[in-house]
C-alpha cells in the first residue's frame, strides 16, 4: 500500500484484491469539504506481482 500526504491530505491507495478489481490501477481519496473522493491513479508498469 503507498502512502503519501499531500497539503495536508492523506493519500491511500486502495487494498491490491480491490485494485485487481479495477484492471490493477489504483485510487486515491482525498477529503473536499467534508466529501471522500476517490480518484483513479494510472500507473504505467507498476503490475509487477
Amino acid at each position: 500500500m503507498k502512502r503519501q500526504v499531500i497539503r495536508g491530505h492523506e493519500f491511500l491507495t486502495i487494498p491490491r484484491p480491490l485494485a485487481d478489481k479495477l484492471n490493477g490501477r489504483f485510487m486515491k481519496v482525498k477529503i473536499v469539504r467534508n466529501r471522500l473522493i476517490y480518484e483513479p491513479i494510472l500507473e504505467s508498469g507498476d503490475s509487477s506481482e
